[in-house]
């Protein structure tokens, strides 16, 4: 199956198209060809060339990607640009603190959420993060995990029950 996905990739690229249309363009290969092959296709957006791909590897969309589009039960429910759908999902940062007693306030802007299990608090933030580290800089803090939205979490969210874009209900449905 690789050796056919890179066939077909050469392929594709070897008359320098300005428009790539692609479907799961990683799917088979190995982890150094996938790294090459992104990097091939980063190049390719360089140089002013658009890609157009449908993939469900989002490790690799969020690598390629500017805008993404989601379907959910054969309809639309996003299109939008990878860094705006990260700025509004709920990110989680995970703090160790050196005494048991500390805590966030609930009420902090961007706070949605405060967990407590011992020292450690898993926050969930919307927005902007710097009322919550001007309030950790005032603890004693050991440790802190605050990483990026990933896609995939975006994905997911999409698909679970209620979600808030309004396509609950399938159009088909089915």
């Amino acid at each position: 199956r690789g050796m056919k996905q890179k066939l077909a990739l050469v392929q594709a690229l070897q008359h320098d198209p300005t428009f790539l249309l692609l479907d799961e363009p990683t799917e088979g290969l190995d982890p150094l060809m996938q790294q090459a092959m992104l990097h091939i296709l980063q190049e390719f957006q360089r140089r002013g060339r658009t890609i157009f791909m449908s993939s469900h590897i989002l490790p690799d969309v969020e690598r390629l990607c500017n805008r993404v589009g989601i379907i959910r039960h054969g309809a639309l429910v996003a299109v939008e640009e990878v860094e705006e759908l990260r700025r509004r999902r709920i990110r989680y940062m995970e703090v160790e603190l050196r005494a048991e007693g500390a805590t966030i306030p609930p009420s902090l802007p961007g706070v949605v959420s405060v967990e407590r299990k011992g020292r450690r608090l898993r926050i969930g933030l919307k927005g902007d993060v710097n009322p919550l580290l001007r309030e950790l800089a005032r603890l004693d803090v050991e440790d802190l995990t605050y990483e990026q939205a990933h896609l995939e979490d975006i994905f997911l969210d999409y698909y679970k029950e209620g979600h808030a874009s309004g396509s609950d209900k399938d159009p088909q449905g089915s």
